[in-house]
């Protein structure tokens, strides 16, 4: 079953599909005129696996294909090639040893190829090169691990694999996690960790090599306590654009957003980081949109309270234009993002469905961040309501950061502007949510007005 937020004529929209069982996506690619290809993992098979889901361009889903492999370090393991078919990168034991494997499918998801690439590594990503393909992962040396980078032709032949140490302290665990190829030269973001420090400390480095493999320079980002980057992309202004996190050097319990702006040389022309009321801020990925400006992605929650979906944009300077925050259920998380010809904002990763399960969701937004219709956006992330749709004719609504206990009343507002339902109630200081019962309200779109001496508070919902 897909739950869907909002109607079928308007552009914007967030579909859940609700399976009753753990899913959460983590890739998501245009499939040319055919929609969209998800993929994540799935706890269908007692252990986790690998979830391959095909959707429309509106997200109804088509078909999912499932794979009981393998998901540690799942990135970007999935593209199409130019006769359309699916190439589907994994992990696969076979004698006990991890194998790369590629898999071709057809669109209706049946497999028309098999190939074992690499015998003793662990593949996190596949990026498409004019004439083939590169595979970012790992490989296990004598001490810690290394990072691997491999070609392969468009008919998946392996033309070299190369190991990388991209740091000078011992013993480190590092993966190549994101890859491009820009200009003459291919790009490989990745990620170390083991050092000494504040608990198992994460750094990442930029590598550029040539096309054969070879290294040209590295260029390691290790000033913060867990420095993590893992969204790489070339600019149109020829530039190199890098989104993560790292610890809050003010707060270690929290984290920052960063995204930096490099050029081919790897010197940084800015930098913008962003911390947001208390809150940890998990960058995870960035696109580029027309007007030059970066949208970025991830997931938003304080301490160990609600995760909510959290869209920016910055302007070609790194400067800060705007932050939209999605709170749909008390566990929502953004993994990727892509933008259709008009700039709207497709967005994809794990909600909470009718089982309390996560899994999979499709959003799609106008340029700004907005849904049309149904605004389940806000820059203030005060308020929250789950389930947004209504199930079962209650909801729960909560209000963070209240410091004193106040009187206030909840009112559900109608398009029409009635006041059609009101409930006063008095936040005593030791719980900060009250349920409501909505089972005589008809199906629509409302308002919900918290109100109280110190304000207002606004949210959009709706009763299926």
């Amino acid at each position: 079953m897909v739950l869907s937020l909002g109607l079928a004529a308007q552009e914007t929209f967030f579909r859940v599909y609700d399976r009753p069982q753990d899913e959460r996506a983590y890739n998501f690619i245009q499939n040319g005129d055919q929609g969209y290809l998800i993929l994540g993992k799935s706890s269908k098979y007692m252990s986790d696996g690998l979830l391959l889901r095909k959707v429309a361009l509106d997200g109804t889903e088509i078909w999912e294909k499932h794979e009981n492999v393998p998901v540690w370090g799942l990135a970007n393991n999935i593209c199409v090639d130019a006769e359309e078919n699916i190439v589907l990168l994994m992990n696969e034991r076979i004698d006990n040893v991890s194998h790369i494997v590629l898999k071709k499918l057809d669109q209706s998801g049946n497999e028309l190829s098999s190939t074992n690439i690499i015998a003793g590594g662990d593949a996190t990503g596949i990026a498409e090169t004019e004439d083939g393909y590169l595979i970012t992962g790992s490989a296990p040396p004598l001490s810690g691990d290394s990072s691997l980078i491999a070609k392969v032709d468009k008919e998946l032949n392996l033309l070299w694999e190369k190991h990388y140490y991209p740091t000078t302290m011992a013993s480190q665990r590092t993966t190549a996690y994101d890859a491009l190829a820009f200009g003459n030269h291919y790009y490989v973001l990745g990620y170390y960790y083991g050092s000494p420090g504040y608990g198992v400390d994460h750094k990442s480095y930029l590598m550029k090599i040539d096309q054969k493999g070879n290294p040209i320079w590295t260029k390691n980002f290790d000033t913060h306590i867990q420095q993590y980057y893992g969204s790489l992309i070339a600019s149109s202004g020829g530039h190199l654009v890098i989104h993560g996190s790292y610890t809050d050097p003010e707060v270690h319990s929290l984290f920052r957003s960063s995204i930096i702006c490099l050029d081919e040389d790897g010197t940084i022309l800015w930098e913008n980081e962003m911390a947001q009321d208390q809150r940890t801020l998990w960058g995870e990925d960035l696109v580029e949109a027309s007007d030059g400006g970066f949208i970025s992605c991830g997931g938003m929650w304080k301490n160990q309270g609600p995760t909510d979906i959290y869209l920016r944009k910055i302007n070609a300077k790194g400067e800060h234009l705007w932050l939209k925050v999605i709170d749909r259920t008390y566990r929502d998380y953004a993994s990727q993002l892509l933008l259709d010809e008009k700039d709207y904002i497709l967005c994809t990763g794990y909600s909470l469905g009718n089982e309390r399960y996560p899994n999979f969701f499709m959003m799609k937004t106008d340029p700004d961040g907005n849904f049309q219709g149904v605004e389940e956006v806000s820059d203030n992330a005060s308020i929250k309501v789950f389930p947004n749709p209504v199930r079962g004719g209650w909801c729960r609504v909560e209000l963070r950061d209240m410091m004193a206990a106040e009187k206030m009343a909840v009112e559900l507002i109608d398009l029409s502007g009635r006041v059609v339902y009101h409930l006063d109630y008095h936040w005593d200081g030791m719980s900060n949510a009250c349920d409501l019962n909505l089972n005589d309200l008809p199906s629509g779109f409302y308002t919900l007005q918290v109100k109280a001496t110190s304000g207002v508070l606004s949210h959009k919902m709706v009763i299926p």
